[in-house]
Formats: structure tokens, C-alpha cells, sequence
């Protein structure tokens, strides 16, 4: 149990080292579902490649990590970090899809990356936290 922070401070970093592919990986994504719903008589093929299969599975520790913060939160212990670390998250999400000015760059192809700054600020609180969880317990 104490080395859950750390597992879910490597996946952090490897979401901070990658965040432009992530993204762009997301971005694809979204517009393959577009176009399914806008010709559902198309068959679509989908090749999935090792990256690709790299940031399915970050997806998915990401969600764990959600379902990690929401166990935080229950305990009355760690309750405070658990609500941080879920604002935080949401925040850069947030700057992300409502594609707020000075907190994301919009790409000639209509991909929303955050900005620097913001990637910066809220890894650097989630790496604090994350830290100061695996100090405690």
C-alpha cells in the first residue's frame, strides 16, 4: 500500500514526458468516433501499434488513479490530498477541453495541447503530493 503513490508517480511522469503524443493520440481518437457517427454504413479498420497500446494502457491507469483520489478521499487521514490531487487533474483537463485562452495552444490541425506552464504546474503539485503521500504512510 505504500508504494501506490510512487507506481502512480512513474505514470505521471511518463504522462509529463508524452503529454504532446498523448493528446495528439486523443485527438485522433475523438475524430475517428466523429466520423463513425457521421457515416455508420462505413466499415473503419483501426491498427494499434505498440504505442498506441502504450497510451490505452495509460488511459487506463489514469482512471485508476481517479478511483485512487476518490479512496483518498474517503479516509480521514489523507482526505485533504485525495481532493487536491482531483482538483488538479481536473483542472488540466479542464483547460484542455474548454480550451481556455493562455492555458492551451490550439494546433493548425485542431489539436488542444496545454501550455507549458500549465503542464508544469499542475505535475509539479501532483509529483509534491504524490511524494508527501509515499513520506507518510
Amino acid at each position: 500500500m505504500k508504494f501506490i503513490p510512487l507506481f502512480f508517480l512513474c505514470v505521471k511522469m511518463f504522462a509529463f514526458i508524452n503529454s504532446m503524443a498523448i493528446y495528439y493520440f486523443i485527438g485522433n481518437i475523438r475524430s475517428i468516433l466523429q466520423d463513425k457517427k457521421a457515416n455508420p454504413q462505413m466499415k473503419q479498420v483501426i491498427y494499434v501499434d505498440k504505442s498506441a497500446r502504450s497510451f490505452l494502457l495509460y488511459i487506463l491507469l489514469n482512471i485508476l488513479f481517479l478511483f485512487y483520489c476518490i479512496y483518498l478521499m474517503f479516509d480521514p487521514l489523507t482526505w485533504n490530498e485525495g481532493c487536491l490531487l482531483l482538483f488538479i487533474a481536473a483542472w488540466e483537463s479542464f483547460a484542455v477541453q474548454a480550451r481556455i485562452d493562455g492555458a492551451c495552444i490550439v494546433s493548425p490541425r485542431g489539436f488542444v495541447y496545454p501550455c507549458i506552464w500549465v503542464r508544469y504546474l499542475c505535475c509539479g503539485c501532483t509529483f509534491y503530493i504524490l511524494l508527501q503521500l509515499f513520506y507518510r504512510m
